[in-house]
């Protein structure tokens, strides 16, 4: 998940008892409310995940996919261990 903190700044501003970490699992929340969601069928399925690609905008096929032979070189160099700054959620 990417975030833009110009527009996280006005939410912490706005009521400061809220912590930068409970803000940031709120968006995550929001992010991935259907990650764990059951499809009646795999037809559901399919046309969520055509959902999901078809709001991609030309960017992400183009500048984002194209990076991501750059970030496999770097996951093969060590031995498959995470990569904290190479950790990109869609």
């Amino acid at each position: 998940i990417k975030i833009n903190v110009d527009k996280i700044a006005p939410l912490i501003k706005q009521n400061p008892r809220y912590t930068t970490r409970e803000i940031l699992s709120t968006i995550a929340e929001h992010h991935c409310k259907n990650l764990l969601r059951e499809f009646k069928d795999t037809e559901e399925v399919k046309m969520h995940v055509s959902e999901f690609f078809n709001k991609k905008s030309e960017k992400f096929y183009g500048e984002e996919i194209n990076k991501l032979l750059n970030k496999w070189e770097k996951v093969i160099e060590q031995n498959g261990a995470f990569i904290a700054d190479q950790a990109y959620f869609i």
